[in-house]
């Protein structure tokens, strides 16, 4: 019979742990030259051994089961470590993840134990037992009656109490279409009747388990449930969905449950990391805490793949010390995702607990009590009555493909919210740019665009979940930057048909300014210049990369930060250039203005 445990942070029932032993991760130093060999020992070469020895006696000492690599690397790759890292080279993910080694013991309770003595020894980064992650919420109860739920999905509305979605959705790829969306937990129903059938399981082995399941559906059921005229309607609809599971190899490894989907994935597709697990203060924390899921984060954003990372409801402040130097104080790349109090922010006759029917939750928008916050986190989603699939509270009966709920919530319910919005801006970038953003630029875009948090009692902002998505203004941002793209002149030789170019200019600005809206510009300070009196009719200004020109300055690196400063000013067919370049260089924002360069193929 499988093990239950008590929530150690928010949770609106208990799971079933699997019967999955505890293991230890081991991550080498880098300089430490030692490797795990496939016969399942450590070694290293001549001046290294005695480290590798150390910890051959360490492990010794106890009745291991299995030694290996934590990551499914060639033995080429895992024999590099034995070179070490050369001075000043970044490590490659390859050589990051060579360093992560998987000890299983015969009795798992010596887990604890081993992680200790390996802790210790000087070869040795870190050492810890692997996580046991568990989904963020799981409502009860049961209806039998049928009914079109679409309505109570507030959150598709428009902002500033929904994310905008159906205003999008008449949009070219507006619905998520051309993007694959993997959810990373434990199990799913593909039989439901609202869920698109042939969801793959890419990788792992699902736990049988009722909450498990229920869970996973309700998250498939907020992303890409069928549009019609009964059930829920899924942000990004014409997504195609896939699963993996945290269960790789008989043990719980969120790790390799990530490389399994990004090695399934291509650029512009999206992970959905729906777990948490206990931190070191005994609260649930962000998966990106432990360095081998950190590790392999970077990896999948690397190759371009948008990582949705759900936050946790351990009501943790990330900026503790205790968090400093781990994932939880780091840029892994992706969208860590918090939760937020909904527009309908009263308990329902249920509460949570007793005596808490038809209170008040908080502010809209506010941080949530059990929202775990800090500078990581980049945007948040509802974490209460968010209508979707499986559970069975809104409608019930024998049939679990046919339940639904309204009372889905926490981090968990967050969290699709935000991939679901991922997905319909990729699939808009795509029908636009015929290719998707980078992870970067979405994150940045959905943060600049966003309805910004509120502040509710007990709930400052200094308790940062940052904005709910706004898809109506991610869409004109996406559009700025693809007519930008749109408008680079031409060769003014041989063409492949025939194009209208339009002479334009393109300005660098003085540090500080920036294009504030159709012919004004602002600087830092708050002073506005209007520019449109200068203008020809039919005129039009615009960031050169508008993505770049919205995004948080601490975010660019400084090449992008210089890209940022430059605006195209695009006259109508057959203004004139040069005329007018005089009165731009004489506007206090510009500090230079030149035409375009005239660009061909040889």
């Amino acid at each position: 019979m499988a093990r239950r445990r008590k929530s150690p942070g928010f949770a609106s029932a208990d799971y079933a742990y699997p019967k999955a032993p505890d293991y230890v991760i081991a991550e080498l130093r880098y300089d430490s030259r030692v490797v795990v060999a496939r016969r399942g020992r450590f070694a290293a070469a001549a001046a290294a051994e005695p480290a590798a020895r150390a910890l051959n006696e360490a492990l010794g000492a106890f009745d291991i089961k299995r030694v290996g690599a934590h990551f499914d690397l060639a033995e080429r790759k895992l024999a590099t470590r034995a070179a070490g890292l050369p001075a000043r080279a970044r490590p490659t993910a390859d050589f990051a993840q060579s360093g992560f080694v998987q000890i299983v013991p015969r009795r798992p309770k010596d887990a604890p134990r081993i992680a200790a003595r390996l802790a210790r020894a000087k070869s040795v980064w870190q050492a810890y037992v692997a996580p046991r992650p568990v989904p963020a919420a799981a409502p009860e109860g049961t209806s039998t009656v049928s009914r079109n739920f679409e309505p109570a999905q507030g959150y598709l509305h428009s902002p500033p109490n929904g994310i905008g979605a159906m205003e999008v959705w008449p949009l070219a790829g507006g619905k998520g279409s051309g993007v694959r969306v993997c959810d990373i937990e434990g199990n799913w129903n593909y039989g439901h009747e609202d869920l698109p059938g042939g969801i793959p399981l890419l990788g792992g082995t699902v736990i049988a388990d009722l909450g498990w399941r229920n869970h996973g559906t309700a998250v498939l059921g907020e992303i890409v449930s069928k549009p019609g005229v009964s059930g829920t309607v899924g942000i990004a609809h014409q997504a195609r969905a896939a699963t993996h599971s945290a269960i790789v190899g008989g043990v719980f490894n969120t790790a390799a449950a990530i490389m399994g989907a990004t090695a399934a994935l291509s650029a512009g597709d999206v992970i959905l990391i729906e777990l948490q697990a206990t931190g070191p203060n005994g609260k649930y924390v962000a998966m990106q805490y432990w360095n081998d899921i950190f590790s392999a984060i970077q990896a999948a954003t690397a190759k371009g793949i948008t990582v949705v990372e759900a936050a946790g409801n351990g009501d943790e402040n990330f900026e503790l010390p205790v968090f400093a130097g781990t994932g939880l104080q780091k840029d892994s790349g992706a969208i860590v995702v918090g939760a937020g109090i909904p527009p309908t922010n009263f308990f329902d006759y249920h509460g949570f607990g007793a005596g808490t029917g038809y209170t008040k939750i908080g502010v809209p928008r506010s941080r949530i009590w059990f929202s775990n916050y800090g500078r990581i986190v980049d945007v948040h989603g509802w974490g209460w009555h968010v209508t979707t699939c499986g559970y069975g509270d809104a409608q019930g009966g024998a049939s679990e493909n046919r339940w639904y709920t309204h009372r889905f919530s926490g981090t968990s319910s967050a969290s699709p919210i935000v991939t679901g919005a991922v997905a319909v801006l990729q699939g808009i970038a795509k029908a636009r740019n015929g290719a998707p953003l980078t992870p970067a630029k979405v994150r940045s875009i959905l943060m600049t665009t966003g309805t910004p948090q509120a502040a509710g009692p007990g709930a400052p902002l200094s308790q940062r979940i940052v904005p709910l998505p706004n898809l109506a203004k991610t869409e004109k941002l996406v559009q700025r930057w693809s007519m930008a793209k749109r408008r680079q002149p031409p060769s003014p030789g041989y063409s492949q048909g025939e194009a209208s170019v339009r002479p334009s200019l393109s300005l660098r600005l003085r540090a500080g300014w920036r294009l504030a809206a159709p012919g004004e510009f602002a600087d830092a300070g708050g002073a506005r210049l209007h520019v449109t009196a200068d203008l020809p009719p039919g005129a039009e200004l615009a960031p050169t990369v508008p993505a770049l020109a919205a995004a948080d300055p601490e975010r660019l690196s400084a090449p992008e930060r210089e890209l940022a400063r430059y605006v195209q000013l695009i006259l109508p067919p057959g203004g004139d250039a040069a005329k007018l370049l005089p009165v731009v260089k004489r506007w206090a924002c510009v500090e230079d203005a030149q035409p375009p360069p005239q660009i061909s193929l040889p």
